[in-house]
């Protein structure tokens, strides 16, 4: 079954078991080679396990099928981010949270990219508005705790690391600091 599969991979994936999750999709991806949603999950799995070429071929064929869904413009701003291209990765997430306002996971990656490119304030705002929506987004925890801690909120900042590594202590470089 195509969706327990997918949502399977979704649970491995957020408990930091990545190459089981990808292991899943490769093999659902035979069955189904041109789910767009499918691919995006795989690149996205591949750039958690630090996987970037594989990454990049996974959103290119998402790319190629659909340009303009939300899952290949929010890869895209973090494969850019990866690369160290900020203010690309910053254009693309904004364009895309115009065009999907309501995403909330994707508000997060916004929020991730404004805080890369020094805009604080507004990262600080796009974050709470993510945590508001899902409490438990733990990369939007994490970004907004070390915004607070590098603005000298330790309490704030604390809370917010502590909740997100609870949700999420498979996440690299919360405490690198």
């Amino acid at each position: 079954n195509q969706n327990s599969t997918r949502d399977a991979a979704i649970q491995l994936r957020e408990a930091g078991k990545f190459k089981q999750s990808i292991k899943l999709l490769k093999n659902l991806e035979k069955h189904f080679p041109k789910n767009v949603n499918l691919l995006t999950l795989l690149s996205h799995c591949f750039l958690l396990d630090g996987k970037l070429e594989a990454a990049k071929l996974y959103f290119d064929k998402a790319r190629k099928i659909a340009p303009n869904s939300a899952t290949v413009g929010w890869n895209a701003s973090i494969i850019a981010l990866i690369e160290k291209k900020t203010s690309q990765a910053l254009d693309i997430a904004r364009y895309t949270n115009q065009r999907f306002p309501d995403d909330v996971e994707g508000m997060g990656i916004l929020g991730v990219c404004l805080r890369a490119a020094g805009e604080i304030s507004e990262s600080i705002t796009v974050l709470t508005q993510t945590i508001e929506l899902n409490p438990n987004n733990a990369e939007a925890l994490i970004n907004r705790g070390l915004i607070f801690l590098n603005k000298g909120k330790k309490t704030e900042a604390l809370a917010d690391l502590e909740k997100g590594h609870k949700l999420k202590p498979h996440v690299e470089g919360i405490w690198d600091f």
